[in-house]
């Protein structure tokens, strides 16, 4: 007569069994969010924009301080020289926050900055830059995000700089302070030339 395992029942093999899976299930999770980090996967692989080649259509109702159109913009609006991009949007309260910081930064240091309108609506758009001011030298809508996140931008107010040929330098996540632009954002533009 042979003796049987009390602790080799059917149960506990369920239980062991069910142990190495959630533990194999943990694993997987870990290592694909650290790839996914790591990778920016999100960024790279389920977007399809390509930041050198993309055209964004304008905020309807936008205008510039002499009455005219505000244009949107494109990749090819973006080189030849080092370029700020801001994406912020009229539903943001930080980008409230930091607006009038960020029309008095731009008037101060000459800055050349494209706005992009991330997930917002024309109207709404439209109406709190007619009443806070237009920093931006172009405005282009991002209904999606997809331009935006394809830059890097993960959630607004944030700012990228890039270089004379439109490729990524620096991203700046959060509002513009004048430390900021004073010791990071230009010194680096001026690296750039």
């Amino acid at each position: 007569m042979t003796e049987r395992n009390p602790k080799n029942t059917p149960a506990t093999r369920r239980a062991a069994m069910i142990g190495l899976g959630l533990g194999g299930l943990g694993a997987a999770l870990f290592v694909g969010r650290k790839s996914w980090t790591h990778f920016d996967l999100g960024n790279r692989l389920f977007n399809p924009t390509d930041v050198h080649n993309f055209t964004l259509p304008a905020v309807t109702g936008v205008t510039r301080a002499d009455g005219s159109a505000m244009p949107g913009f494109g990749s090819k609006d973006l080189v030849g020289q080092p370029t700020l991009l801001h994406g912020f949007g009229s539903w943001c309260p930080d980008c409230r926050a930091e607006h009038p910081e960020l029309m008095r930064l731009v008037s101060a240091h000459n800055l050349r900055l494209f706005g992009l309108d991330f997930l917002d609506n024309d109207e709404k758009a439209a109406a709190y830059l007619k009443a806070e001011g237009n920093p931006f030298y172009a405005l282009g809508a991002d209904p999606t995000g997809i331009v935006t996140h394809a830059f890097g931008i993960r959630g607004v107010p944030s700012t990228v700089l890039l270089d004379k040929g439109g490729d990524l330098v620096m991203v700046v996540p959060g509002p513009l302070t004048e430390e900021m632009v004073t010791y990071r954002l230009l010194p680096k533009m001026a690296q750039l030339g």
